[in-house]
């Protein structure tokens, strides 16, 4: 939009600039496998959005066995997360020693502020200790 190629979002992603329909298989593999790949990849296995619709965090069983199977990381630090919620799953990364990430979730302009909630310097550097797919762009 940006560049004048289209003139809406909605242009963007419209069968005229695309230039018809495309149906591309949709990959929906478990979790455990999903860590596998990422771990192949070179790259490292957060759990996001791990607060189910009612705010409870997902089972410790549940993520402890992903933990066992190659997790790194939980979302804890997330708009909408509230503070019991945090303090939970803050909590649980403790126990399972897995590093507390944080992030905006920024999915558009009517969502959360870019920035809103962030990663610390200090879990980031361990993060990026696991990973071995790319070198990071640091600005």
């Amino acid at each position: 939009v940006a560049a004048g190629i289209v003139s809406s979002v909605d242009d963007a992603f419209g069968r005229d600039w695309l230039g018809g329909p495309f149906h591309a298989p949709l990959w929906r593999p478990e979790v455990t496998e999903a860590l596998t790949v990422v771990r192949g990849a070179g790259g490292v296995g957060v759990l996001a959005h791990p607060c189910a619709p009612d705010g409870a965090p997902l089972s410790v069983e549940f993520v402890a066995d992903l933990a066992a199977r190659g997790l790194v990381g939980i979302e804890v630090d997330h708009p909408d997360h509230d503070e019991d919620a945090r303090r939970r799953l803050r909590y649980l990364a403790d126990e399972l020693t897995l590093l507390p990430i944080g992030s905006s979730g920024f999915h558009g302009p009517d969502t959360s502020r870019i920035g809103s909630d962030t990663t610390t310097p200090q879990v980031y550097t361990r993060l990026l200790a696991h990973a071995s797919g790319s070198t990071p762009i640091r600005g």
